[in-house]
């Protein structure tokens, strides 16, 4: 799967280790990522850009990476217009975002998006998001796939939602592993 890793610059000094974790996870997990605009960016050659031509150049790129990719990750613990706008043209393209953030750096903007290609996933520790990062990429993907809609009661819809809080596993993929197992179960479908 090709991803689109983004974070803000500004966020390197607190959270570049954090970058380069989840960055080289995705790697490990054998996706191809797109991230040396943030890990190998420098502020001070970024900020000083005056050249509206060098600036229009960067964005058409950025917008191209963007578009060629199945995905977009994005760590959002440090607010930045930048990194909004790159997840609005994400979704505008239909691209699937998964964006995390550290506990206590809520990004109060972006839990308002209500788009089923978006899942906001907050963490306390990297070391556990970056083991459930395969379940939000297998959501992500997902979204790609056919939509299927039905009700279900508010019970439902309550364990549904301590499934995904307790778990931290998004309720599609939940689902989904269930039928996925159901159907790897059944003698009859199988025959």
């Amino acid at each position: 799967m090709k991803v689109f890793f983004t974070a803000a610059i500004a966020g390197s000094p607190k959270f570049g280790g954090t970058y380069v974790k989840i960055v080289e996870r995705l790697q490990n997990l054998g996706h191809d990522v797109t991230a040396d605009h943030i890990l190998k960016a420098d502020r001070t050659e970024i900020r000083d850009q005056h050249d509206d031509d060098q600036r229009v150049r960067w964005y058409k790129k950025v917008l191209k990476m963007i578009s060629s990719s199945d995905v977009v990750v994005a760590e959002v613990s440090t607010p930045s217009i930048n990194v909004g706008h790159e997840i609005s043209l994400a979704l505008e393209k239909e691209t699937p975002v998964v964006a995390i953030y550290k506990k206590g750096f809520h990004p109060v903007l972006l839990q308002g998006i209500r788009n089923d290609k978006f899942v906001l996933v907050e963490y306390e520790d990297i070391g556990e998001i970056i083991d459930d990062i395969h379940s939000y990429l297998e959501y992500s993907q997902e979204q790609r796939d056919t939509r299927f809609n039905f009700f279900i009661s508010p019970k439902i819809s309550n364990y549904l939602d301590w499934i995904a809080k307790t778990k931290r596993l998004p309720r599609a993929v939940y689902l989904r592993n269930l039928i996925q197992k159901r159907m790897e179960e059944d003698e009859e479908y199988n025959n």
